[in-house]
């Protein structure tokens, strides 16, 4: 495995983590039983993008990554200051939303930074790229 497969499949493994700590962090709050399924089944979804970087990453002797410890503090931090003003399941989708884009933007950085990694690794990337498309499309009905 190249240096660029790993380097991305562990900000795959990264991003797919951020994405759950995201959901999780919002959950509690969810009144809608449709949302809170959704939400329920990607976090599923994110946590099989998880193992399964998991798994290619140890074929080859390395571990995952956890997401950066200042970005983990300032999700958790706005996340909880935007909940206090509304809790709304309308405002959740919105936080949700948000969350996918900027995973989206920076999944986006990662394939072309590492676009000598093995094509395993880039349809591991297209994989949650495509995840976080659906998480966003599927929100817009509880705006």
């Amino acid at each position: 495995m190249t240096e660029e497969s790993t380097n991305l499949l562990k900000k795959c493994n990264a991003g797919a983590k951020m994405a759950i700590g995201t959901i999780e962090r919002v959950y509690p709050f969810v009144t809608e039983k449709a949302l809170k399924d959704a939400l329920s089944e990607y976090i599923k979804k994110h946590e099989d993008i998880v193992a399964r970087t998991r798994e290619q990453l140890a074929e080859f002797c390395e571990g995952g990554a956890d997401p950066n410890p200042i970005a983990q503090f300032m999700a958790k931090m706005t996340t909880k200051m935007r909940l206090k003003r509304d809790s709304s399941d309308g405002n959740i989708a919105v936080m949700v939303i948000e969350g996918c884009n900027m995973g989206a933007k920076k999944l986006r950085e990662y394939k072309k930074k590492y676009s000598g990694a093995t094509e395993e690794s880039c349809e591991t990337l297209q994989s949650l790229m495509e995840l976080e498309g659906k998480l966003m499309s599927e929100m817009q009905s509880y705006l």
